[in-house]
């Protein structure tokens, strides 16, 4: 059995019709990654921005901590010397007999 010219003729016409609803599938999946990869770009870009505000937060937490440590070195050391000029007033009212004993 062979085929004629028309019967080849009619099969490739089969196929191309069905290659054209393949490449429309196609068409139809590309604006849909086209879409997904705008979508993207955009959440990367807002990720960086996120990024971007972590790093200046995370600066920003550390110079506090710094300030924080200082002022507790500072409050501490002048507790410390508030605490011996106490020492040394009460002795010197002791000395002078004005603090009952």
């Amino acid at each position: 059995m062979t085929l004629t010219k028309d019967d080849l003729q009619a099969i490739s016409h089969l196929f191309d019709d069905k290659f054209e609803s393949i490449d429309k599938r196609f068409e139809s999946i590309d604006k849909r990654f086209e879409s997904i990869d705008k979508r993207f770009e955009s959440i990367n870009g807002r990720l960086d921005i996120m990024e971007l505000k972590i790093d200046r937060n995370a600066r920003n937490l550390e110079k506090l901590q710094f300030e924080v440590k200082a002022f507790k070195i500072s409050t501490q050391k002048s507790i410390h010397i508030l605490q011996d000029e106490m020492e040394t007033v009460i002795e010197i009212l002791k000395q002078n007999e004005m603090l009952p004993q």
